[in-house]
């Protein structure tokens, strides 16, 4: 049995799956996102701390 390109059953089904497949493509997207933007966050706030120890700026602290 051939579905018509355009049939209501047809355009139903593949909008849900459309919708269902760009539902979990948002959650990981989001996830990933979210883990991306922490650890950058930790990585820029780990450089600067060590930048401001080893150089002696802010703070004046010298872990050496």
């Amino acid at each position: 049995m051939l579905f018509e390109p355009y049939s209501s059953l047809h355009i139903f089904i593949f909008k849900y799956n459309v919708l269902y497949y760009m539902n979990v493509v948002n959650k990981y997207y989001q996830f990933i996102q979210k883990f991306i933007y922490q650890n950058i966050t930790m990585t820029w706030l780990f450089y600067s701390f060590y930048f401001v120890t080893q150089s002696g700026y802010g703070f004046g602290l010298s872990f050496q």
